[in-house]
């Protein structure tokens, strides 16, 4: 039996995403690696070296999916939370995580988190806020439960720079992706659905002027992999 409550009181669309992430959960990972050519393993642990290494502080891993990045946080911080609203992918989290007492792991809405203000000395999200239903919202609440000179940490896909990579980039996503991702979890739309939410999202400067909007400080950002993900840190 699952240690998770699957909350039906979300939104239409958060209920439509949480059911999609469902079905592909247990093959999330191995179609993330097949379809980023391993990249996502380099990209996750640039994230993970920005948070310092100091064994005290409190991180909050938001849309943690299948936990990738707890155990290399907790390895570098105090204590950790993984928190995502998709039940089907925590439970994929939680073998990961084994009995490590330092890693927690729950599910949330991250438009209405469950933790006081000023909780966490940092906050990383992998891949997970351009899912967001309501971006304003969600980046408020990270900023209300961050510490003062708390630091949020945002790897997001976005779009290549070079016209010439993103054609072929957009080519492959609009083809190749949606066919091996069908292949590996039996569920094509998802992998029409995901690239579609990254061709859209603001990237690069338009989202640093969105975490500005929001009250963080001195947003940056470093192209991964010649703009196929934007690695973002910003300061409340």
């Amino acid at each position: 039996m699952s240690q998770f409550v699957e909350n039906t009181a979300y939104s239409p669309k958060l209920v439509s995403v949480s059911q999609m992430f469902s079905t592909i959960a247990g093959r999330y990972d191995l179609t993330n690696t097949v379809l980023s050519g391993g990249m996502h393993h380099i990209w996750k642990r640039n994230l993970v070296k920005m948070i310092p290494k100091d064994g005290s502080s409190t991180i909050l891993d938001l849309c943690t999916g299948t936990g990738d990045l707890l155990v290399p946080l907790a390895k570098r911080s105090g204590t950790v939370c993984g928190a995502d609203f998709c039940v089907p992918m925590l439970e994929q989290a939680s073998p990961k995580v084994d009995r490590r007492t330092n890693i927690s792991i729950i599910q949330a809405d991250a438009h209405k988190l469950p933790f006081e203000d000023g909780a966490f000395d940092a906050v990383t999200v992998s891949f997970g806020v351009r899912n967001f239903k309501d971006l304003e919202q969600g980046l408020s609440e990270i900023f209300r439960i961050l510490k003062k000179n708390g630091e949020i940490i945002i790897l997001e896909f976005g779009q290549p720079q070079n016209r010439f990579f993103r054609a072929f980039y957009d080519f492959y996503s609009a083809w190749i992706m949606p066919l091996i991702g069908g292949i590996l979890t039996g569920n094509k739309e998802a992998y029409r659905y995901l690239p579609s939410t990254s061709k859209n999202f603001p990237c690069g400067q338009e989202f640093c002027q969105k975490l500005t909007q929001i009250g963080f400080k001195n947003p940056k950002y470093k192209l991964q992999t010649f703009g196929i993900a934007y690695l973002y840190s910003a300061e409340k």
